[in-house]
């Protein structure tokens, strides 16, 4: 049943909303992706932005100071927020998020390979960097790891979405568990009036902040980015692999093809292995990466379409993209 339909809304159909129409009771399909969220300019996406730069520099300068009691206090909290249905636990939402031994990992496996003083927006590289290179981290735990983060703004824009579409909400306050507070740099026990599911709490999240897949995908990346910058170095260093004949047998070069590049240079090679080295050799140019992404959102202006997401969400049954 979506959300919509247990409410009695008017309309059915992303068109008319602001937020995923999730189908209650199980995780939908749907990831929550960081470059969105950040390049959106309204209240609740400045907000969540704000929290989301916010934790990272408390993580970096903890890194930094070799903190590792105070990163475990950074990282314990941040499991995952059930209650916005979001994700790939099958037939009910039971994650628990990557866990704080998991996210120092990642974490700081990025803070060994970036080069922070050299980025215009470290904050934005960094979030864009972690699917890329870090081992054990998904789209799952990516979006998991956001959402609560940003809790307080998706919080905020529920109640928005509640008073103007009439969505009851409860009458008491309900512990939504922690929320990254910016004023203090800590986390923080939260608590609202949210609507509810079978007594469970359910939260509103902006459509635009949501994908099926991460922007930043390891395999296109690999194949894209990582696969140009060996065309040119082939290509200079006329290697074998760029050398071309005329019909009339003459030895020429130009840049081999990104399969030939593939198959040569990284195949039967972890995609994050590989991005990994040509991040810490400095020659992936991601703040290029990033404005090219930009640019692509600034096109489509809703990265999913309402068409999209409405195929996704009601199409048999609703049961078509559930986890």
């Amino acid at each position: 049943m979506n959300l919509s339909e247990k409410f009695n809304l008017s309309f059915k159909g992303h068109a008319h909303y602001n937020f995923v129409d999730i189908h209650l009771g199980v995780d939908n399909r749907l990831y929550v992706e960081p470059l969105l969220v950040q390049y959106f300019d309204d209240e609740y996406s400045k907000e969540a932005s704000l929290s989301l730069n916010d934790y990272l520099k408390q993580v970096m300068q903890c890194f930094s100071n070799k903190n590792d009691m105070d990163l475990h206090r950074l990282f314990a909290p941040a499991t995952e927020l059930k209650s916005v249905y979001l994700g790939m636990s099958k037939m009910t939402n039971k994650g628990r998020g990557a866990g704080d031994k998991i996210l120092y990992k990642v974490f700081s496996s990025v803070y060994e390979t970036i080069d922070q003083s050299s980025l215009d927006d470290v904050e934005m590289y960094t979030y864009t960097a972690l699917p890329l290179i870090a081992k054990n981290f998904d789209k799952d735990r990516m979006s998991d790891l956001i959402c609560r983060l940003c809790l307080k703004a998706i919080h905020a824009f529920t109640l928005d979405q509640a008073a103007k579409f009439n969505i009851p909400i409860s009458q008491n306050e309900i512990e939504l568990g922690y929320c990254w507070d910016n004023e203090s740099h800590s986390w923080k026990m939260f608590r609202g009036k949210v609507p509810t599911y079978n007594g469970k709490p359910v939260l509103l999240t902006p459509k635009k902040w949501v994908v099926t897949s991460p922007i930043s995908n390891p395999n296109s990346f690999l194949l894209v980015e990582c696969a140009y910058i060996k065309q040119k170095e082939h290509f200079a260093n006329k290697t074998a692999l760029s050398q071309k004949y005329t019909k009339d047998g003459e030895l020429y070069y130009d840049m081999p093809s990104k399969k030939q590049v593939y198959e040569s240079d990284f195949k039967g090679n972890c995609a994050k292995d590989v991005i990994g080295d040509f991040v810490s050799e400095g020659t992936v140019d991601f703040q290029a990466f990033i404005n090219r992404k930009r640019l692509v959102i600034a096109k489509r202006g809703q990265y999913l379409s309402d068409e999209k997401l409405d195929l996704l969400l009601y199409s048999c049954g609703g049961q078509a993209e559930l986890a």
